[in-house]
């Protein structure tokens, strides 16, 4: 129950008689200290009230400074997660995310944010149109004017980013989140539009030709695709790579979790073109980055410039993540490695993400029967 405590100051007013204020303190086993001064009683016992409501919803729980739910706005949220945050780097698509959010919630205090408020941006999300920018010269590779819908893929991570920012805010100004806020959430399925695209034909070939036919990183560029083909690893994995996770007796890179999406530590056993790929980059080694390949600073730039090789090589619908999806197939028709193996490789936490490759398997046994 809240304390209000009149307080006589030293101050005095035009009659000369001293001036109070009236102290209030809230204290909540579990629920943290607030406490602030008003001039009169009424506005005291007005803003007690509303704490305590606050307090036994849930709606702020914990909290070392009023300010950093109540007023801290999502504009200034996402700026300090930006900044501050330690650990995984920022990549330029989490960043974009957060200025998306950023932009929705203008003008939303974070400790407004409920449980109804997220279910229903989740829903708004999945009716929403991109909004279609206006450009006076639009470039052969930008499709910003076609009029389209947010992906259920786009949403949910939308969703999560929103939701690993907020808990690292509470971390970071240690309080607890409403622990209702992200429960049972109408979240788009993990793999509800799962890309298929793999390549046909000559198109590998023609990857290669149109890099070496580039403007800049041609020979990176036939290398990073074709390491990625061969290891099955994430564009983000394979731009943080270091040389120091290469580790050339043993022909594996070890990825640290702080560089994994699931946050799971792995080690990627490499093939003999691998190895010879990473030999081949060596010739380009930075003497400023640690990194393998330093040309691209986050595969949001890598991925404009894998747009650019496909335009150049006639190839429709290929984004550089089919290179994962095209990588993890060949893996499995081969028939040498098992499932749980190839999940070790490629880093699949879900054994159902599989499902869609079993086929593979099926036909490549299929093909050693008399």
């Amino acid at each position: 129950m809240a304390q209000i405590r009149k307080k006589t100051l030293k101050s005095k007013d035009e009659k000369g008689k001293p001036n109070v204020s009236y102290e209030v303190r809230i204290n909540r086993s579990g629920g943290g200290t607030f406490s602030k001064s008003f001039r009169d009683k009424e506005s005291a016992r007005k803003w007690a009230n509303e704490i305590e409501s606050k307090l036994d919803t849930r709606q702020l729980v914990n909290v070392k400074h009023e300010r950093t739910l109540m007023e801290v706005v999502f504009a200034e949220f996402a700026a300090h997660y930006v900044s501050e945050k330690t650990g995984r780097p920022i990549n330029g698509l989490e960043e974009g995310r957060l200025k998306i959010l950023a932009h929705d919630f203008e003008g939303f205090a974070v400790g407004v944010v409920s449980h109804e408020m997220i279910k229903n941006y989740i829903k708004k999300m999945l009716d929403q149109e991109i909004p279609v920018a206006k450009r006076e010269k639009v470039h052969p590779l930008y499709k910003g004017h076609i009029k389209r819908n947010y992906s259920p893929s786009t949403v949910r991570k939308l969703y999560y980013q929103l939701k690993k920012a907020m808990e690292w805010h509470a971390r970071t100004n240690g309080y607890r989140l409403d622990e209702r806020l992200f429960e049972k959430q109408p979240i788009p399925a993990a793999w509800g539009g799962a890309r298929e695209r793999r390549l046909q034909g000559d198109e590998e070939q023609r990857l290669y030709d149109a890099a070496r036919h580039g403007y800049d990183y041609k020979e990176e560029s036939v290398r990073i695709i074709g390491f990625a083909l061969e290891t099955g690893m994430r564009a983000q994995e394979i731009l943080l790579m270091r040389w120091q996770d290469f580790k050339i007796e043993s022909r594996t890179v070890n990825i640290p979790k702080e560089h994994v999406k699931t946050g799971t530590f792995r080690q990627v056993p490499l093939s003999k073109r691998a190895v010879a790929i990473l030999q081949e980059q060596l010739s380009v080694k930075s003497a400023e980055s640690k990194r393998v390949f330093w040309q691209w600073k986050d595969s949001n730039h890598l991925g404009h410039h894998f747009r650019r090789i496909c335009h150049r090589a006639g190839i429709e619908d290929l984004v550089f993540h089919d290179l994962r999806h095209e990588a993890t197939s060949r893996f499995f028709e081969k028939g040498k490695l098992r499932d749980r193996e190839i999940m070790e490789i490629t880093g699949h936490t879900q054994y159902s993400t599989f499902e869609r490759y079993v086929q593979l398997r099926e036909s490549s046994l299929v093909d050693k029967m008399d």
